[in-house]
């Protein structure tokens, strides 16, 4: 679809893998804040992603490391060995967590950048913008996620968000 002012607005589409709902779900709606086009698909676990993964094609895909029965690691692997049979690139793969030392295993298994948990708005930017170049032309009306809240900042912690004046 195009603006009258030219822009083309694009809706990416972005599975969102993590086993504590209320973090997945808090996290989708810091993601819908921050993209309001985006298409969120959820899975609760290993299996419910690789349900869904050949169902449509992913512009990103956000895992958290510790799953249960597949960790985020396995899992992408899986993932990627999914992709190749069915000759198609994996998309950019994401890897969160609240250990630290976790970023390591991210890039060892080829994810393109590492969320630490607690997320907040400008680190969810920072980090998913440079993935997407086809999310840079946004609509003239289009404001960042934190421009939504003028003076205040949002981190989503494990169990709630968290609002901190600027």
């Amino acid at each position: 679809m195009t603006t009258p002012q030219g822009h083309v607005l694009m809706n990416p589409s972005i599975l969102v893998v993590d086993d504590n709902q209320h973090y997945r779900t808090t996290f989708c709606t810091l993601l819908q804040l921050c993209w309001p086009t985006a298409q969120l698909v959820e899975a609760a676990d290993a299996s419910q992603a690789l349900t869904v993964f050949p169902q449509q094609t992913w512009d990103l895909i956000i895992l958290d490391y510790q799953l249960p029965t597949l960790s985020g690691t396995d899992l992408a692997r899986h993932l990627r060995t999914r992709a190749h049979a069915q000759g198609q690139v994996l998309p950019p793969l994401v890897l969160m967590s609240t250990q630290p030392d976790a970023a390591t295993f991210a890039r060892a298994s080829g994810a393109v950048a590492f969320l630490p948990k607690p997320v907040d708005a400008d680190m969810l930017r920072t980090a998913l913008t440079p993935l997407m170049p086809r999310w840079s032309r946004l609509p003239s009306t289009a404001r960042p996620c934190g421009s939504r809240m003028p003076g205040l900042g949002v981190t989503l912690t494990a169990n709630r968000w968290v609002l901190i004046g600027r």
